[in-house]
């Protein structure tokens, strides 16, 4: 017998899991709360998009191709993304690009993100941050036992400096601002805390 849905609710599924090649980047339907990105798969053009609750990456996504505001993972809407994990303890290979942003998770006072890996983005602009916490949260580089974990960008991670939110970094690996200038901050951040561990460099290494 067949299955009858009644009413005009939806029906919300796990997990998405990605293996293979999506070469000008993929959106996640909103039927799924979470991504998983295969060790096989590459995603290119915009990067990865939608409303998912969660991700974790360990395959390799790059959003960097195209002209405009291009992102690896970009965390939409108020009731979106709320964390991304890029690799894994046993495994530091997972890397996520984008040319403006890497990690953007958008207006998310509670944003959890935790690297194993590397993220980073490569847009030379005072705007371009390797993560985004725009609306706050936390981030976790690395562990004590995992120096190799990377992110960087113009600015390595932005806690929600231009809203005046609040942060905490947990930096046991790299975090880089490779920008020039005042504006290279490794960690910027609007209010909260650093823990470091290891290496946080830039033109200013915390602000």
């Amino acid at each position: 017998t067949g299955h009858q849905l009644i009413g005009t609710g939806s029906i919300s599924m796990s997990n998405k899991y990605l293996s293979g090649a999506y070469p000008g980047g993929y959106t996640l339907n909103d039927k799924y709360t979470g991504l998983v990105i295969n060790s096989t798969a590459t995603v290119g053009g915009y990067g990865v998009r939608g409303s998912a609750k969660t991700i974790q990456n360990f395959g390799v996504v790059d959003g960097g191709s195209g002209v405009g505001d291009y992102f690896g993972v970009y965390g939409q809407g108020l009731d979106g993304l709320e964390s991304v994990t890029n690799g894994s303890a046993a495994d530091a290979s997972a890397q996520i690009h984008g040319s403006k942003i890497g990690v953007y998770m958008f207006n998310r006072a509670g944003a959890v993100v935790t690297n194993f890996g590397t993220i980073g983005a490569s847009d030379a602009n005072a705007d371009s941050f390797g993560v985004y916490l725009s609306g706050g949260g936390s981030l976790t580089n690395g562990s004590a036992a995992d120096r190799i974990a990377e992110i960087s960008g113009y600015i390595g991670v932005n806690g929600g400096a231009n809203q005046l939110a609040s942060a905490t970094i947990a930096n046991y690996g790299t975090i880089k601002g490779n920008g020039t200038g005042s504006k290279g901050a490794g960690v910027e951040l609007g209010g909260g805390s650093v823990t470091n561990g290891w290496l946080i460099q830039g033109y200013t290494g915390v602000e």
